[in-house]
């Protein structure tokens, strides 16, 4: 189990009828991590994590990607 910050990502996008997404990490030492075949809900929901929060991490034993602390509830961070 390693975790790496994410720095960078790519989104790839299939349209129909192969309609799926793939989102590519550039972690912190200079690895790409792939998570490959997301419903188009599910990359939203991880793009918007990605463009929002800083900094997230990438577990490459589980393959999660998280944020470092805990966030407080509610819009007005």
């Amino acid at each position: 189990m390693a975790f790496n910050e994410v720095h960078n990502y790519q989104v790839w996008y299939r349209v129909p009828p192969n309609e799926t997404t793939e989102i590519r990490l550039l972690l912190d030492n200079g690895s790409v991590a792939t998570v490959p075949n997301l419903n188009v809900a599910s990359a939203a929901f991880m793009v918007d994590l990605l463009r929002t929060e800083k900094p997230l991490w990438w577990d490459s034993g589980a393959r999660i990607f998280f944020t470092a602390t805990f966030e407080p509830v509610g819009e007005a961070e």
